[in-house]
């Protein structure tokens, strides 16, 4: 890279600023707004960064933009200062409702401070700009400075750039995710997981590789369905690489990941070779009625009892069930692959009477077959938790903290302090509230609940159960 390829422009309006549809932050925004909200899915941080730019100003660190034919610019690097400046002077763009009074105190506090244009760095040189990006990205400074680039986003930079990754099919698969409208973490571990994205994987999940491309061989939904699993079960560690590192732990895997996306196989459509697979196309065959194959089940619901001992609870007819090959009977489901979140024994939870709310959601969970109305029972579940945190701190005489989070992890504290809960239990509890990388935390569950792109998967929710039910019994026992 070169100075003499950037050229100063002085005074851009940020309206005619346009976000960079295909940058590592971004990724797959269909439109401006869009750019936005994307941008938004650290609002936390794009908040931090708010108020250092109203306050002190944008960093000595030049924006650098590319002119279109039409007399605007593309951000090529600082999208994320560039929507700062956006939303500062103009609050109503902020797709995220609950944001828009914070930044509009913001914008009231330093008035006086906020640009309406900027200079930045100008060039129409694509390498210039790419090896310029590529020295930049070091110091984070809680949001207000610049993030280092997580392997994904890098993956996502190299590819969009044309510029050869290690990670190539891994990236090209998560784009394509992300295009179709699912939100992948900006630290998704694809440094880790890349070699799952096999040839032979990837016909499985609905793509073949032509001319260096993936090319979609099952319908759109499906194919999105299944990435949906595969971006939940990766992101927070459900499944990792050694789940899945030998050719049959990964075909194991791809079974319940295409059953998930409703495609049903017997068994020697695993048992072809890449050769047959091609020449099938799709690979499909017609859904089985799950009804035919209902039958009695033991299955453990992995908290306090059993679920579906009389054979009518919904259960999907997987376990005790000879297979279509004939070999006997299939392995017994994980406690996480149960029907029912609650299941049908004793809970735990010692709701007085007259909480006649908490009852009867507690008793409707407990009817939800979780696997076909995952989006009702997460809904149930959150309504659960912040009534039962609501309840330990008008009892204890805990301050509201304006947040489920915060509120959940006063709790906890206070919970281990009186003995109600031990150190392993507050452990769990906490990392569920700080949100730390591989749990579903709380603001995750806010977005399966809000958001548009956020899918509840149903293994999800019975694993975040299993871990907090602790903290929902602990809230009741007095």
């Amino acid at each position: 890279m070169s100075r003499k390829h950037f050229t100063q422009q002085k005074d851009i309006p940020i309206q005619n600023i346009l976000l960079d549809t295909g940058n590592a932050r971004i990724r797959a925004g269909s439109d401006q707004n869009n750019c936005i909200s994307r941008i938004l899915r650290k609002e936390k941080q794009l908040l931090v960064l708010m108020e250092d730019i109203a306050k002190n100003g944008l960093t000595t660190m030049p924006i650098i933009v590319m002119p279109t034919d039409d007399g605007k610019w593309v951000v090529k690097d600082g999208n994320r200062r560039v929507t700062a400046l956006k939303l500062l002077n103009d609050p109503k763009l902020c797709s995220e409702q609950h944001l828009i009074n914070k930044i509009k105190d913001i914008k009231k506090t330093y008035s006086d401070n906020i640009p309406s244009k900027i200079d930045c760095l100008s060039s129409d040189n694509k390498d210039a700009i790419f090896k310029e990006i590529v020295a930049r990205h070091s110091g984070a400074r809680d949001g207000a400075g610049l993030y280092d680039w997580h392997a994904y986003m890098r993956t996502v930079f190299l590819l969009n750039n044309e510029h050869p990754t290690d990670y190539k099919r891994a990236g090209q698969y998560l784009i394509l995710a992300e295009q179709g409208g699912l939100d992948v973490e900006d630290d998704f571990p694809i440094t880790t997981v890349h070699r799952f994205f096999t040839i032979a994987n990837l016909k499985l999940l609905g793509y073949e590789v032509e001319n260096d491309n993936l090319k979609p061989i099952l319908s759109k939904d499906k194919i999105l369905k299944m990435a949906s699993k595969i971006n939940t079960d990766f992101s927070q560690k459900i499944v990792d690489v050694n789940s899945v590192f030998t050719p049959e732990a990964a075909l194991n895997y791809l079974r319940k990941v295409r059953s998930f996306a409703g495609i049903y196989e017997d068994e020697s459509s695993y048992n072809k070779n890449d050769d047959e697979q091609e020449r099938d196309g799709e690979g499909e065959k017609k859904e089985q009625d799950n009804s035919k194959n209902s039958s009695s089940s033991n299955n453990t619901d992995g908290t306090d009892g059993t679920d579906g001992t009389d054979g009518t609870d919904g259960t999907d007819g997987t376990d005790n069930v000879k297979s279509s090959s004939g070999r006997g009977k299939t392995p017994k489901k994980r406690p996480s692959e149960r029907n029912r979140v609650l299941g049908r024994g004793k809970i735990g939870i010692e709701v007085p009477d007259e909480d006649t709310k908490v009852r009867t959601i507690i008793a409707e969970l407990r009817q939800l077959d979780v696997k076909k109305t995952t989006l009702a029972a997460t809904f149930l579940l959150r309504a659960l938790l912040e009534l039962s945190e609501k309840e330990y701190r008008g009892l204890n005489k805990l301050k509201d903290k304006s947040s489920l989070s915060k509120n959940i992890a006063a709790c906890a504290d206070h919970m281990l302090e009186r003995g109600l809960i031990d150190k392993s239990e507050h452990n769990i509890i906490m990392t569920y509230t700080r949100g730390e990388q591989g749990a579903l935390h709380i603001e995750t569950l806010q977005k399966l609940l809000h958001r548009e792109t956020h899918h509840p998967d149903y293994i999800t929710i019975n694993i975040f159960w299993d871990n907090i039910g602790c903290f929902v019994r602990a809230c009741w026992k007095d």
